[in-house]
């Protein structure tokens, strides 16, 4: 008799146990998913955090250069360092990097054709030759 009852409540406790099981499964996967978002919603708010820092710093940069080029003086300096000007008596000095050095090729036909080009010093020098010597 006592198996009797014992088969009774498993088979009972398995009609509520399965709900109960497929209840907790649902509730977890509704936890994570809320979750989910939760770090998605999140990490794109330090994001933006972090762009309108950088923004704000350049907002205040434009700013701070826009009140020096308020001052004559300043704002002279920085015509003559970006446009090259300068005064009478001044000379202008033009500084090239290694990296910007202009590269020459004196064995390429770039070399070979100096000689033929009319605004180049070397055609006038040609032409003396020709003109002294044959």
């Amino acid at each position: 008799m006592w198996k009797e009852e014992l088969a009774i409540k498993i088979k009972s406790s398995w009609k509520v146990f399965i709900p109960l099981s497929l209840l907790l499964v649902f509730s977890f996967y509704l936890g994570i998913r809320e979750f989910w978002r939760w770090y998605q919603i999140n990490s794109e708010y330090s994001s933006i955090e972090k762009e309108t820092l950088a923004i704000d710093s350049k907002t205040e940069e434009l700013k701070n250069e826009f009140q020096n080029l308020k001052n004559p003086e300043l704002l002279e300096k920085e015509a003559r360092g970006k446009l090259n000007l300068k005064k009478d008596g001044e000379y202008v000095l033009v500084v090239v990097g290694e990296n910007n050095f202009p590269e020459e090729d004196f064995l390429g036909a770039d070399a070979v054709s100096i000689f033929d080009n009319p605004d180049s010093i070397w055609f006038n020098f040609k032409n003396w030759k020709n003109y002294l010597f044959q």
